[in-house]
């Protein structure tokens, strides 16, 4: 179902675990136009940001997960690692 948000934030988490950070964003990119409300795509594309050093845009992401998803330990880290980057 080319609709469901499911599928392309799943690959985008297959294609993060096999080093393939371009198109894992673009998948979890997609995954978020399917629907965006989906916390894990916004984490791990501020993740894949900051593994890009791109500060701003990381911070943008993990700031929405963690709005989706507040009790989540793991982008409350992540966002200290961009802070603490920067």
């Amino acid at each position: 179902d080319p609709k469901d948000p499911r599928h392309p934030l799943y690959l985008g988490m297959v294609q993060v675990k096999a080093g393939l950070d371009k198109e894992a964003m673009l998948s979890l990119l997609r995954a978020t136009v399917l629907n965006p409300d989906l916390a894990p795509a916004w984490g791990v594309m501020g993740e894949l940001e900051l593994r890009a050093n791109h500060l701003d845009l990381a911070l943008q992401h993990l700031e929405k997960a963690r709005k989706l998803e507040p009790e989540s330990l793991k982008w409350r880290i992540a966002q200290a690692k961009v802070h603490k980057r920067q």
